[in-house]
């Protein structure tokens, strides 16, 4: 006798312009938000205004020096703040904003490995890592 397992909305749907993974899926949310991050939102090479982009990674990144509980001078926080933004609008553009977020959120977390001291060279590597560590899992276990 086999034990076979009849499985309905196993499929990702799409509704209004918005990809859904149905909540049946046995994924994980951090592997669901991930894969969603590159889906659901405009990669920011196609948002028109700057501005936004700006202040969105400056709210970012002053978020991950809160989690960390970092105490910065201001002058330190505005130069981070200058060089994480020249950084992703020079290499990072095919992401999203919400994969910025996710990057800088799982890496204070730790998920990316260890890191020493907030600076623009460990933000670049969450960035990076975010690409090449944490995306293929999310990818793989959503493909199943």
């Amino acid at each position: 006798m086999t034990n076979i397992i009849k499985v309905e909305n196993n499929i990702i749907v799409k509704k209004d312009d918005k990809l859904i993974i149905p909540k049946e899926l046995p994924i994980s949310n951090k592997h669901r938000e991930l894969f969603l991050s590159g889906k659901n939102f405009p990669k920011i090479s196609e948002i028109q205004d700057m501005n936004i982009v700006v202040k969105e990674i400056h709210k970012l990144v002053n978020m991950t020096i809160m989690d960390k509980g970092v105490n910065m001078p201001t002058e330190e926080q505005t130069y981070l703040k200058q060089r994480v933004t020249e950084d992703i609008v020079r290499d990072f553009t095919r992401y999203t904003l919400e994969e910025i977020k996710l990057a800088f959120y799982y890496g204070v977390r730790g998920e990316m490995g260890d890191f020493f001291g907030l600076n623009s060279s460990t933000f670049y590597k969450w960035l990076k890592d975010f690409r090449y560590e944490l995306l293929p899992p999310a990818f793989k276990s959503v493909q199943k």
